[in-house]
């Protein structure tokens, strides 16, 4: 079925109703939707409702002279990229150089030729068409930059910070901490048994729960705090001005909110537990090494027990 495309909208400021009258009757017959204003307020009026494809402005207007209409109406964001013809008995090149100056397309003097203001709206209807794909297409590339900029950081399952990203956000904490002398913390953590929940519900069931599980971190972190997918079903936290103590709370926190809750699969409803190691800051560390201690605490709690939540400087030497 084919789309029957409206006429192009046209709105006309002239204060005289003959002008009007015979404006309005050239733009008609050729096929424009024309709406008409006597005063610069109606035609205000008209613009907080509607939105033409051209404005023809007379300049000699009694209320608000056409020069400052167009100027209202170029320092308003909705309306600034309306083209604006001018149709005045004002013949002085100044005055057209002026009208062209403060953001006319163009500048037609009375008594105006029909066929040359057909001719020269239809030019400019043409120009502001290309002009309109143009921003839609750039509001497109926009959008698909700021895609790709979200795959470049983020996992594109969890839509948590992915490795590579965290690993720089690691490289710019440690070099504020050195240069400050300050702590800060890292948990790395893991879902427990998860090839488990892999092999008896299916990826998809994985997907998922990795997906609520992402969740969960995001919604139970404080606000400073950073997270990521560190890589399959690991995740890795870094806690900005946080020490050991403060970070072995939240952990605890994060264990327990991930314990209660619920993942409904095939066979109902399941929970799932998640192993925890932790591990502060100390200015001797680089990420390669705080991540060796984070991760050293967990695998001891994979060994010992699961769900649950240790301290590297604790384990260490066990």
């Amino acid at each position: 079925m084919k789309t029957v495309k409206s006429p192009n909208k046209i709105v006309v400021l002239d204060d005289n109703n003959q002008n009007l009258k015979l404006i309005s009757d050239v733009l008609e017959d050729v096929g424009y939707d024309v709406s008409l204003c006597l005063t610069s307020y109606q035609l205000l009026d008209y613009l907080e409702e509607e939105l033409p494809d051209i404005i023809i402005l007379d300049v000699m207007v009694p209320d608000i002279n056409g020069f400052e209409v167009c100027k209202r109406i170029k320092e308003n964001e909705r309306l600034k990229d309306l083209p604006i013809i001018f149709l005045s008995a004002k013949t002085e090149t100044v005055d057209i150089v002026y009208g062209l100056e403060i953001g006319g397309v163009d500048y037609i003097t009375k008594p105006f030729r029909p066929i040359e203001l057909i001719a020269r709206i239809k030019t400019h209807l043409e120009i502001k068409t290309i002009r309109d794909e143009l921003k839609e297409k750039n509001k497109e590339l926009i959008a698909l930059n700021e895609q790709l900029e979200e795959y470049a950081i983020k996992d594109t399952l969890t839509k948590l910070y992915n490795r590579r990203m965290i690993l720089a956000k690691f490289d710019e904490e440690i070099s504020r901490c050195k240069r400050n002398k300050e702590v800060f913390s890292i948990i790395l953590l893991d879902i427990d048994h998860f090839k488990n929940i892999n092999d008896n519900y299916g990826h998809n069931f994985g997907d998922e729960v990795l997906t609520v599980f992402a969740n969960v971190l995001t919604s139970s972190k404080r606000l400073q705090d950073l997270v990521a997918r560190w890589g399959g079903e690991e995740f890795l936290l870094i806690l900005p001005e946080t020490d050991i103590k403060g970070a072995l709370i939240v952990a605890d926190r994060i264990r327990q909110q991930v314990s209660e809750c619920e993942y409904l699969s095939s066979d109902g409803v399941i929970h799932i537990t998640a192993t925890f190691g932790v591990a502060e800051f100390n200015q001797e560390d680089s990420s390669e090494k705080i991540i060796k201690k984070a991760d050293y605490a967990l695998y001891f709690g994979k060994n010992h027990g699961r769900n649950q939540v240790n301290e590297y400087e604790k384990i260490k030497d066990q």
